[in-house]
């Protein structure tokens, strides 16, 4: 089973936060692809600087800038990672998702999600927006 993983960033002006977020992704997933929002900062150029495919599309709502991702990219990997550009992934959660993905025959994943919150770490499940492009179409 391949278990490539495409990481989807909607953005709007998020200069202060995109480099971490993809310098996070870079050991994890195959592809990362920003999907941004008209930003009137430097979003868009660290991005691409930092490897991601960036695509601009107006925006009217999440699910309309999410399915554009999907549908309008040109993804080639099999899974599609949901992260917000403020959101980075520490420790091993890339490694373990990967290794979760190479193991099981799932169409979406819940696992534990680690966020900073005013300097302390703080740990929630929730199902993680990573899917299957199997099916897809």
């Amino acid at each position: 089973m391949n278990n490539s993983i495409a990481a989807i960033i909607l953005t709007k002006n998020e200069a202060k936060h995109i480099v971490r977020c993809i310098e996070s992704l870079q050991d994890v997933c195959d592809e990362v692809i920003v999907v941004d929002s008209l930003s009137t900062d430097n979003t868009c150029e660290l991005a691409e600087r930092m490897g991601a495919r960036v695509y601009k599309n107006p925006w009217k709502n999440y699910a309309t800038q999410f399915n554009y991702g999907v549908y309008e990219c040109d993804i080639q990997s099999e899974w599609i990672w949901r992260i917000d550009a403020d959101e980075f992934l520490e420790g091993n959660l890339g490694d373990s998702m990967k290794r979760t993905l190479a193991q099981c025959g799932c169409k979406w994943c819940l696992c534990a999600q680690t966020y900073r919150l005013h300097g302390a770490s703080v740990i929630t499940w929730r199902m993680v927006s990573i899917i299957s492009l199997k099916g897809v179409s």
